[in-house]
């Protein structure tokens, strides 16, 4: 084997060695990652099955409470407005 071939598969080797301790890395903050989306996707599966439309009405009834009617129709008519946009934009 010549010498700049046996550079080569040095080099190789070292570029093997590292990418498989760069893919361990990746694995170890890819499954910290999923662990933190996996409590989110709990939490929301939770909420899909609550989210009744009682409680959602009832819901809606304390935020108005709490917000006050004048501020709760602005809000309202906020999300009415962006809504309207967003159907707009997807046509």
């Amino acid at each position: 084997m010549s010498r700049k071939a046996h550079q080569l598969e040095l080099r190789r080797a070292a570029l093997r060695r590292r990418s498989g301790i760069e893919r361990l890395e990746w694995q170890g903050d890819l499954q910290e990652i999923e662990g933190v989306f996996a409590g989110v996707d709990r939490g929301l599966s939770v909420l899909r099955g609550a989210a009744t439309p009682p409680v959602l009405l009832a819901g809606g009834l304390l935020a108005t409470l709490l917000l006050g009617r004048r501020r709760s129709g602005k809000l309202l008519l906020a999300g009415l407005g962006l809504a309207a946009q967003l159907v707009r934009r997807s046509r």
